[in-house]
């Protein structure tokens, strides 16, 4: 499912709308109670559901407007800490003494 066969800009948009497509949620989060459970506990799960389903990232990044550059910078910089945990985690451990 290709769409993206223009050239340059329309390319890069095309290809966003097609993961837009695909990443659409329309399932809703449920958290059920269990029997005798206190209301905290369930909407901490919930929370942690919503969290997990990586809805408040989405939210909060929908809440205002987003310049392409500031946008390129956010992740270019998640890119280098990706890269340097990679990196981290590559070598031996320290000497304890």
């Amino acid at each position: 499912m290709s769409f993206a066969v223009c050239i340059g800009r329309r390319a890069r948009y095309a290809r966003l709308f097609i993961n837009r497509i695909k990443t659409s949620r329309n399932d809703l989060t449920t958290v059920i109670p269990k029997p005798n459970e206190p209301v905290e506990v369930a909407l901490r799960r919930f929370r942690r559901a919503i969290q997990n389903n990586g809805l408040i990232a989405e939210l909060r990044a929908r809440t205002a407007y987003e310049k392409p550059t500031t946008e390129r910078k956010r992740k270019k910089a998640a890119a280098v800490a990706r890269l340097r945990k990679q990196i981290r985690r590559a070598l031996p451990p320290r000497k304890m003494y």
